[in-house]
Parts: C-alpha cells; sequence; structure tokens
C-alpha cells in the first residue's frame, strides 16, 4: 500500500509512526483522512485512539517482568534502573510518569507484575524493543490537552501515600517540574511562592 504513495506521503507515514507507534495501515488511514496535515493527524490518533486489534501475548510480558523482578513482587531499586535503561526511558523524564500512568501504578517507584502486563498492554507492546519505540509516543501523547489532564489527575493520586488527603509539598514540585516545564512559563516562580507560604503539604 505504501508503494503507491508518494516520497512525501511516505515520509509522513514514518513521521506519523514515529510519533505515535501506530501501524502503517492506521496512518495511512488517517493521514488521507486529514488531508496529509500530519500535526491534525497525530491529535486526532491521541484524541480518539483506534481499538487494538489484537491482544497482546502476557507470556513475553511476565518473561520481562521476571527478569527485572528477579524473586520479588516488584520490579523496584536496582531491577526498575535496569529496566529504564534497557527501555532508553530516562528516569529524570516525563515519560516515566506516563508509563506510570499507563500501568495506572499504585506506588512510586514499583510495579507489580500486574501493572507491568497493563502497560504493556495499554501501549500496545510485549516486548523492550516494542516499549523503546514507544517512548516519543508517550512524549507526544500527553501534549493533547485531555489526555494531560487525565494524565495529571493520575499522578497526583499515584505519587501520594497510601489513604493519604495530602501530597508533600516537595514532591508535587518535582512533579511539577517534569511535567509543567514546557507548559508553564512562571513555573519557577509558583514553586517559589508555594515553598515560602506553604511549609509542609498541599492539599488534594
Amino acid at each position: 500500500m505504501s508503494q503507491r504513495l508518494t516520497a512525501k506521503q511516505r515520509e509522513g507515514v514514518k513521521n506519523f509512526r514515529n510519533v505515535t507507534g501506530a501501524s502503517e495501515k492506521v496512518a495511512i488511514e488517517l493521514l488521507t483522512q486529514h488531508r496529509w496535515n500530519i500535526e491534525v493527524a497525530v491529535d486526532d490518533f491521541f484524541t480518539n485512539p483506534p481499538e487494538v486489534e489484537e491482544d497482546v501475548d502476557p507470556k513475553p510480558i511476565e518473561t520481562i517482568f521476571t527478569k527485572y523482578a528477579g524473586d520479588n513482587e516488584f520490579i523496584e531499586g536496582d531491577g526498575l534502573d535496569s529496566f529504564f535503561k534497557d527501555s532508553n526511558i530516562d528516569p529524570t523524564d516525563v515519560v516515566t510518569l506516563v508509563f506510570a500512568w499507563h500501568c495506572n501504578a499504585k506506588s512510586l517507584g514499583e510495579y507489580t507484575k500486574d501493572e507491568i502486563l497493563t502497560g504493556f498492554k495499554s501501549l500496545r507492546c510485549q516486548s523492550m524493543a516494542d516499549l523503546k519505540n514507544k517512548v516519543n509516543t508517550m512524549k507526544a501523547e500527553i501534549h493533547d490537552d485531555k489526555k494531560f489532564r487525565e494524565f495529571y489527575m493520575f499522578l497526583f493520586s499515584h505519587a501520594k501515600n497510601t489513604d493519604a488527603k495530602v501530597l508533600d509539598l516537595d514532591m508535587a514540585v518535582e512533579i511539577w517540574k517534569m511535567t509543567f516545564k514546557e507548559r508553564f512559563t512562571f513555573l519557577d516562580l509558583w514553586i517559589t511562592f508555594l515553598k515560602e507560604e506553604y511549609k509542609n503539604c498541599l492539599l488534594y
């Protein structure tokens, strides 16, 4: 199908797939629908994601979990560091939080087998190579305002201690630095104000 496209259209398909991780078929359908406007097509993809055509095989994902968790019930600590390194995910980048969102992870810095399965299925991955290819997709996904709101609401539940009604201010600041640095021009002033006015915690 792509052989019938012009060189410019083939480049558009390649760029669309790099951002979204979509199949060639989905890329061509959406780009054609939006008259080959990549920005509009990408926005439509994330606003109205296509249904998954096939279920992800859980067995390779379970093998991945065992590799990084060892005999533990969680991937955490050194295992999590290795997991992020092998998937080309920078632990200081917002994509770590986007991955946690896809996993619906309950706690910071650790992932159960079920959470890893949830994340890989949500991202339509069943290998570390697949996950590497989704890094740009995860970064681009939260550029959509609707997705970002869903992501942001998840974050504060994710970052709070179990059953806590408030979030530690220092933790909130670290989250804001990762998520708002490209969205909020006056972020540094906002953080300085909060640190001066609220010493202990931020109500949620």
